[in-house]
């Protein structure tokens, strides 16, 4: 796991696939994806995990800050077949 704050891990690691919680204690999941995007060569697929429902926007501006989103609770077989889809596996 790497901290949402830390950059250079991020950036030394180079994820191919970030799970962000929308709501977090310091910063938002949107935010730490706008941080993610800005400063990785080479973008991570992004998915966006949420208790609600009605949060996210992939049609409009979220769509260029994630790749797909899940629902809480996490269904192993629905996030596996979401990272199939975005990393080609």
């Amino acid at each position: 796991m790497i901290r949402a704050d830390d950059d250079d891990a991020v950036a030394e690691h180079r994820p191919d696939a970030v799970l962000l919680d929308i709501a977090m204690p310091d910063m938002s999941g949107w935010e730490v994806s706008r941080r993610l995007l800005a400063g990785t060569s080479g973008r991570p697929c992004i998915i966006m995990v949420s208790a609600n429902g009605l949060e996210p926007s992939l049609s409009g501006p979220g769509r260029v800050l994630c790749d797909d989103f899940v629902l809480k609770p996490v269904q192993q077989s629905e996030l596996f077949a979401k990272l199939r889809l975005h990393l080609g596996a």
